[in-house]
């Protein structure tokens, strides 16, 4: 997903290069919080249908954070430009 944000609006969005098409559904894996409609997200309260996991993301990203270091491996964060504001 892209999404181009402009004076505090969203400008555009694409899904795999693509605009939002009205008549599908599409998947997305967040938080609980954000699921949950925290930080005012209250379209994601309206899904057609939720799964919740056992395991939360935070804590696979510390797994997953943990066996890089365990492995003496790098943790790289680099923008990529899927979030852009003008």
């Amino acid at each position: 997903m892209t999404l181009t944000i402009t004076g505090n609006k969203v400008q555009d969005i694409k899904i795999k290069g693509q605009a939002i098409d009205d008549n599908k559904a599409y998947k997305l894996v967040t938080y609980d919080y954000l699921a949950n409609g925290g930080d005012n997200l209250v379209l994601l309260t309206q899904s057609i249908a939720r799964t919740n996991y056992p395991q939360r993301m935070r804590e696979g990203l510390i797994e997953y954070v943990s066996e890089l270091t365990k492995a003496g491996k790098q943790v790289n964060a680099e923008l990529d430009g899927r979030i852009k504001i003008n």
